[in-house]
């Protein structure tokens, strides 16, 4: 058990003012070890290991990365998860952000149960403040049980703004029933 785990010796720099990595005052030679911390799928840590025993070792990075559309961003880990259940028209908040900061929507679900009743063609739309950044789901006079999720999101959406709030919306009140939203993220 936590085999996966151990490090394994990759290269070893005589030299370690040749590398960026390393401080060029450094004279004694190291050693790089990468460890997959991320289950196989191609993400090793590297740890810097001096020769000489009274040094410690040194974390230099994760290379785990996903496109941002023009850049690569770090892979994040979603830390924050809340739920909400409603029937009201209009919005409602799902997700307030603690002051000073943003929430980064990672995923969510949605389920409709089938004693939900409510003007055809209501809309349910995930808002950034009163910003709809996701129509979520479209439903009819009467459904049977329904369930949308967002599918892989990786970094999802950041707020444009600092304490904006996440809220649900429905375009119409619920006559029965209520919608229950799940999402998950993090703030930053």
């Amino acid at each position: 058990m936590g085999d996966d785990l151990i490090a394994q010796p990759r290269r070893q720099l005589a030299n370690p003012a040749q590398s960026s990595l390393f401080n060029e005052s450094t004279a004694n030679p190291v050693t790089v070890f990468e460890a997959d911390m991320n289950g196989g799928q191609n993400c090793p840590v590297q740890f810097v290991v001096p020769v000489d025993p009274s040094s410690s070792p040194t974390t230099v990075g994760c290379p785990c990365t996903v496109l941002n559309g023009s850049n690569g961003e770090r892979l994040r880990t979603p830390t924050t998860f809340k739920s909400v259940s409603t029937a009201a028209a209009g919005a409602t908040a799902l997700w307030t952000p603690t002051s000073g900061k943003k929430f980064r929507v990672m995923g969510w679900t949605v389920l409709i149960p089938s004693t939900t009743t409510t003007a055809a063609g209501s809309t349910i739309t995930l808002q950034d403040s009163a910003a709809t950044v996701f129509t979520v789901a479209v439903i009819g006079t009467t459904t049977a049980t329904i369930a949308y999720n967002s599918g892989a999101m990786y970094n999802g959406y950041l707020s444009v703004l600092k304490d904006n709030v996440l809220n649900i919306n429905c375009s119409a009140a619920l006559t029965a029933g209520n919608v229950l939203v799940n999402v998950w993220g993090t703030e930053e």
